[in-house]
């Protein structure tokens, strides 16, 4: 009987250590976490330098823009997406050459973000994010997207009519 408990209480904390939205205090080795860290940092400087040509072969000016924001939409995207879509979204965002596997892209987001997120920095800096998905209600999202969206990456997700607001 007390066998039978103890298996059934370590079951308990398996499930729930391999469905936590991951922190550095979750089941991943602290080693875990610092090389998903830092294969994320090589898909987001990845994917900015290839930005960057792109964008400036045509430009005159400066050129600004956030890598970190646009790697943070496309990996919400990303985190929806199937098949072959799936897989573009790996080459194009540096996932692939980077080694960091489809499951780890959400959790190492998410350790990224508590890490920049934190409300009290020995630097004494704040960084906010306004991480958001606005979809169209036509396109049935599933809810467990919404709600992981929403822990994995500090978003929320709206919803609404555009086909009946007025053209201009």
């Amino acid at each position: 009987m007390i066998s039978s408990i103890l298996l059934l209480i370590a079951a308990s904390v398996l499930c729930t250590c391999a469905t936590a939205i991951p922190t550095e205090e979750t089941c991943a080795s602290k080693e875990d976490t610092k090389t998903s860290l830092q294969r994320l940092a090589i898909a987001n400087n990845d994917m900015a330098v290839n930005l960057y040509k792109l964008l400036s072969v045509n430009s005159v000016g400066n050129l600004a823009f956030s890598p970190l924001s646009i790697s943070l939409a496309f990996g919400m995207l990303h985190y929806g997406v199937r098949g072959n879509t799936s897989a573009e979204f790996r080459t194009a965002f540096g996932y692939d050459a980077a080694d960091l596997g489809d499951n780890l892209v959400p959790d190492t987001f998410n350790v990224l973000l508590n890490k920049l997120l934190r409300e009290e920095s020995k630097s004494g800096y704040v960084l906010q994010t306004a991480n958001s998905i606005l979809a169209s209600r036509t396109l049935k999202l599933v809810p467990e997207f919404k709600r992981e969206v929403g822990l994995f990456y500090k978003a929320s997700v709206f919803e609404d009519d555009f086909e009946n607001y007025p053209s201009k």
